[in-house]
């Protein structure tokens, strides 16, 4: 009971984490072709 709650912890942490490193990245991206 108390693994699975902190795996799905974790995992919900990674996914937030990924999903602002991506949001991150496309609006560099985004930057550099608007500069462009």
């Amino acid at each position: 009971m108390i693994e699975t709650t902190r795996d799905s912890r974790v995992r919900h942490a990674i996914r937030k984490a990924h999903q602002e490193r991506a949001l991150a990245f496309a609006n560099i991206v985004g930057r550099i072709f608007t500069i462009r």
